[in-house]
């Protein structure tokens, strides 16, 4: 059985054009599910303002507490 990627690794990116991410730009989300639930809506509108081009979300635990979020990300992605 394949096992999850380590915590905070990359599993790919693949891109066309040159990546540059200013040290602003990468933002530290809390390890606590409500705590994320409660910046996260604030998070996607500050990159929003900045005008991000690509919003890259790490996948949530694959845990129950993080069903929710977990859920209304998947749902947004696609």
């Amino acid at each position: 059985a394949a096992r999850p990627p380590a915590t905070g690794t990359v599993t790919a990116l693949l891109r066309t054009t040159t990546l540059s991410v200013p040290d602003d730009a990468i933002v530290r989300m809390p390890d606590d599910p409500a705590a994320y639930a409660r910046e996260l809506y604030a998070a996607l509108h500050a990159a929003d303002a900045a005008g991000a081009a690509l919003i890259v979300i790490e996948r949530p635990p694959d845990d129950d507490r993080w069903a929710g979020l977990r859920d209304r990300l998947t749902r947004a992605a696609r």
